[in-house]
């Protein structure tokens, strides 16, 4: 899977988003003859081609963490101006920049920001490209240690010391790392397995993905009560060393109709009011500070487990290919409210409708960005498209206009702080390869939201 970044300019956005099977793939043109251009071979090796920049090699969106492209002499900088690695300093203790386990970063960090459709050095205002790696170990999935040791892997992943990153970075040539994170565990709620997740067996239970049993079928995520510390002081550290952290929210922990939170074991259907935006209060409230931070509202919302069927359960999208349309899921994704039927892709391999059946209450994109906010949070905003992050074609209808879900039109963020997090599982009405493209017309090349 590829994971793409995308700054966008979105107030008074008109424009089209389709798909081709093959060739450059042109994204974000804004005034005539300045559309930023990817060419990516089978391997996900892109070039990177716009103004200022030519012939970068990258693995842009191939966020595998296999190197694809590492090393190479034109490799993209780890490095941002303005950097908190510039004022930092480390040592074998595991020792941050100035904002310590906070997770902020130093008094002289600048950062990174959105300018009309790009990613900019927010010092120098030059564009960044975001290139990188996915770490998982702080989510509740498998894990490199497996599920029930993630606890222990915490403290491993916290120790390494920004100098360290900085080595990390320059070896594979990234300067971007995404972490994906789980509620349960920042929360720290008491979670209870479904019924529907037990019936598969031990492997699918808490207790699998790095929970305490404190009851039958009953769990404490962080007895210890460490896991908030151990994040800061990961992103402290690598955003010491010049590295953008994106966290990005991996698993969720709605509640039953009985009220108990459920363990998650699997990314869900959609965020939910009982705790996706305490979540991202809390996240917003700890690197507000910190400008090298990028918040990714939800790994992958999907609905159901229907992409563009007629009746029953909702459809993700309708229609097909590149004019595809947001459908009932992705309405709901936006506008918030019961759902049904509500699933857990428990262990990242089996769909299970959670809850007995019962609808879960949905939170809209919007609101988790206005809960983000209301904090006074600036840092990047970047959202995924429906059906796992990949149905990039109803993007810009889904978040830029009011007729599939939002209240009102244009960017659903009122500092303009915001992107698109497009996870590329080569779909286009479901089974083709789809290269994107997305134009905004009026939107100039460099102009500020």
């Amino acid at each position: 899977m590829k994971y793409h970044l995308v700054a966008l300019s979105l107030i008074a956005v008109s424009g089209t988003v389709y798909a081709q099977t093959s060739g450059t793939v042109q994204v974000l043109c804004g005034a005539p003859g300045t559309c930023e251009r990817l060419i990516c071979d089978s391997s996900g090796q892109c070039q990177v081609s716009f103004p200022g920049f030519t012939n970068t090699v990258a693995t842009t969106g191939s966020f595998s963490g296999t190197g694809s492209g590492a090393g190479s002499s034109n490799s993209v900088s780890p490095n941002i101006a303005g950097s908190p690695s510039s004022s930092s300093s480390s040592s074998n203790s595991g020792s941050t920049s100035s904002g310590g386990a906070s997770g902020s970063a130093s008094s002289g960090a600048v950062g990174v920001k959105v300018s009309g459709n790009r990613f900019i050095d927010a010092a120098t205002g030059k564009t960044v490209v975001l290139a990188g790696a996915n770490l998982s170990g702080l989510d509740g999935s498998a894990g490199y240690l497996g599920g029930a040791a993630q606890p222990k892997q915490w403290s491993y992943i916290a120790a390494i010391t920004p100098t360290q990153w900085s080595s990390i970075a320059a070896k594979w040539g990234i300067n971007t790392i995404r972490l994906p994170l789980n509620s349960a565990y920042w929360l720290n709620n008491t979670v209870y397995d479904d019924p529907a997740a037990m019936a598969l067996g031990p492997s699918f239970l808490g207790s699998a993905h790095g929970y305490t049993t404190v009851g039958p079928n009953q769990y404490m995520p962080d007895p210890t009560g460490t896991y908030q510390t151990q994040v800061k002081a990961t992103v402290a550290n690598m955003t010491a060393a010049g590295i953008v952290v994106v966290l990005d929210l991996h698993c969720d922990a709605p509640k039953n109709s009985a009220g108990q939170y459920i363990a998650c074991v699997g990314e869900t259907s959609f965020p939910n009011a009982d705790t996706t935006a305490a979540f991202w209060t809390g996240i917003a409230n700890a690197f507000q500070s910190n400008p090298y931070v990028i918040f990714a509202l939800f790994n992958e919302p999907y609905g159901s487990s229907n992409y563009n069927g007629a009746g029953s359960p909702p459809a993700a999208v309708s229609g097909g290919g590149s004019t595809a349309a947001p459908a009932s899921s992705a309405i709901t994704m936006m506008a918030g409210g019961p759902y049904t039927p509500f699933s857990m892709l428990a262990s990242d391999t089996t769909l299970v409708t959670i809850n007995g059946g019962n609808a879960i209450q949905v939170a809209s994109m919007p609101s988790l960005i206005n809960a983000i906010r209301a904090t006074g949070a600036k840092n990047v905003i970047i959202a995924p498209p429906i059906w796992y992050s990949g149905a990039i074609q109803t993007w810009l209808a889904s978040y830029t206009t009011a007729s599939f879900g939002r209240t009102a039109s244009g960017n659903p963020d009122p500092l303009g702080q915001f992107g698109m997090d497009w996870h590329d599982y080569g779909w286009s009405s479901g089974s083709a390869t789809p290269l994107a493209v997305i134009k905004s017309p009026s939107t100039t090349a460099g102009s500020s939201t």
